[in-house]
């Protein structure tokens, strides 16, 4: 057994121990109901870096907030342009940040001309981007992933000198193209989604998965030892298209893995036809991520057009879902266009279902030790957020000191459980005392940690 196999056999067991075999999933309650406002993100004003496209959406919840990165383009190409992102509280009302775009091409080395297609980790206050690249000139999917590092979401960003995946070999299942899907960390290292392609552009497209044990800089396609030639010599995906005329017969990739107590859930997007379409968005579970099981009842759970199940918004096509859990329920967004699939992505559109499940979040998140995270935004004006994690159930305190060392406010005073928590202080709200622009300390300090940082108030 090879070391890809020996690596996914570790993994496949860690999973099954973490999440359960479990073989019935509480799947979405359906239909699908699209947001009556979508889209919910739209392109830009003529000269914005978004003016014509918006589209690949990547969703995930930290610190109160439910981040929208998103590639754009001011050209008419597909896959070109850069990414930024959009913030929310509730899911539905997004505000682009002003720093957009966050990541461009550089003009040099494997992305120089092509950054598009995103995933986002967050591991210790660092924020960890993969993304799709390319250094050719001719329109096109990209055929590697890069990875960057920053320190939070508006950069900067130390991107890596290679990519850290890329393209199978000529006529392999992803021997053309490869875009990063979702992220996870196992307790073996880190698990990566990813789709590809053999034939651009029009198919067909797969869903596969890569593992690292080494920090998300090397990595292993999931190869299955049965087959040994092409388009499957080289890896597997774990997802196919289906039989030719059905609905998904062309595509099963441009999706969203979601890691719940009951499993790993899967949103993807389907087609019969990458010329005429329709794209439409499907369902799929796996007891260990790797065994993937269709829902052939339900499928697809939400198309473009009119009738049940149905985005009225989307009369040409909806593409590239990314799926998040939150408060009870599924929120799916995804990018869409009013004709073919190769006409413009008009917009990112939004689509919600009860949740009878809980998304877990990634291992990497749980609080291991006790930990102060940096405040976002910071600067601020006139409130920020605070974020924490406590390893054991005990007395805590979050204090904000000013440079003279007195404090001026309290946000956190007794016993809270063991966990990652938030608060928020809002500066023109500190119980009647003035609070000046400045440089502040916010302290956390429980029985046996304390740990400070600083953060910057301007009016």
């Amino acid at each position: 057994m090879d070391k890809t196999q020996n690596i996914f056999r570790s993994a496949t067991v860690i999973l099954f121990l973490l999440v359960g075999a479990c073989a019935t999933f509480a799947q979405p309650q359906l239909p699908f109901v699209a947001e009556k406002n979508n889209p919910i993100l739209e392109r830009g004003e003529s000269g914005a870096w978004d003016e014509v496209n918006v589209y690949l959406p990547e969703v995930l919840f930290h610190d109160g907030l439910i981040y929208l990165f998103y590639s754009a383009a001011k050209s008419g190409a597909f896959f070109v342009g850069s990414i930024g992102f959009a913030t929310s509280t509730d899911g539905f009302n997004f505000t682009k940040s002003d720093a957009n775009p966050i990541f461009e091409p550089d003009g040099t080395g494997f992305d120089r001309l092509l950054t598009a297609g995103s995933i986002v980790l967050i591991e210790e206050d660092v924020w960890i981007l993969y993304y799709g690249a390319d250094a050719t000139r001719t329109p096109g999917p990209p055929p590697f992933i890069g990875r960057a590092t920053a320190p939070d979401p508006t950069g900067p960003w130390t991107r890596l000198d290679e990519p850290v995946l890329q393209v199978g070999s000529p006529g392999e299942w992803d021997g053309v193209a490869i875009v990063p899907h979702s992220i996870f960390r196992i307790a073996t290292g880190h698990m990566m989604f990813y789709g590809g392609s053999q034939q651009f552009p029009f198919g067909p497209h797969y869903f596969g998965v890569a593992t690292s044990t080494d920090g998300g800089f090397t990595w292993e396609k999931y190869d299955d030892p049965a087959t040994t030639e092409a388009p499957f010599a080289e890896s597997d995906p774990i997802l196919k298209p289906g039989p030719p005329g059905s609905w998904d017969g062309v595509m099963a990739s441009l999706g969203s893995v979601l890691k719940t107590e009951n499993g790993w859930e899967m949103f993807y997007t389907g087609t019969p036809s990458l010329v005429t379409g329709p794209l439409d968005l499907g369902y799929a579970t796996s007891p260990d991520g790797i065994i993937w099981t269709k829902d052939l009842v339900n499928n697809p759970i939400l198309t473009s057009g009119i009738g049940p199940g149905a985005d009225p918004y989307a009369q040409g096509f909806l593409a590239s879902v990314s799926a998040l859990i939150h408060n009870g329920t599924y929120f799916l967004y995804y990018h869409y266009g009013s004709g073919p699939p190769v006409t413009p992505l008009v917009g990112i559109g939004l689509a919600t279902a009860p949740a009878l499940t809980t998304s877990i979040d990634d291992i990497a998140q749980y609080p291991l030790n006790f930990s102060l995270f940096q405040n976002y935004p910071n600067p601020f004006n006139p409130s920020t957020t605070i974020a924490f994690s406590v390893q054991q159930a005990g007395e805590v305190t979050l204090d904000i000191y000013n440079l003279r060392g007195e404090r001026v406010r309290t946000l956190v005073s007794g016993p809270v459980p063991a966990g990652r928590h938030q608060t928020v202080w809002d500066a023109t709200d500190n119980f009647g005392v003035r609070v000046a622009s400045g440089v502040y300390i916010y302290q956390l300090q429980t029985i046996n940690f304390i740990e400070s940082k600083k953060l910057i108030l301007i009016k």
